[in-house]
Parts: C-alpha cells; structure tokens; sequence
C-alpha cells in the first residue's frame, strides 16, 4: 500500500465528500489495502464513504482498524 496517513484520509474525506455543491464525486472502486490507515483515518473518511452514492467497491483490508474496525 502507499501507506496513508491521517492527512491524507482528511484530502480522501474531501474527494468523496458527495455534500460539497462545487465537487460531485463519482469514485466507484477504492482500493485502500495495506495502507497503514488505522481508526483515526478510517473515522475520517467513514461518513463520507457511507454517503458516497456512486462508490461500489472498497477494500480496507489489512489497515490495522481492529475487529471492530473502528
């Protein structure tokens, strides 16, 4: 992975923000593998993938988010 961190998770949150009237996404397949994520980031961009309407496929696979993944 290309290890992201809080920061980036905050410009990922904004690209998939579909509520910003100047930016619609439309982001189908995110592949977020092995990236060093974690809870912090994940709770970040969660709100966003969850409202994101155009996103089909999502892979958090090995991000050290937990068994929760929260």
């Amino acid at each position: 992975g290309c290890g992201l961190k809080e920061e980036d998770a905050n410009l990922l949150n904004l690209a998939l923000d579909s509520k910003r009237a100047e930016w619609k996404s439309k982001i189908k397949l995110l592949q977020l593998r092995n990236n060093n994520l974690g809870k912090v980031g994940m709770k970040n961009i969660s709100p966003s993938i969850a409202a994101s309407t155009h996103l089909i496929t999502l892979d958090l696979s090995k991000n050290n988010l937990g068994v929760r993944g929260g």
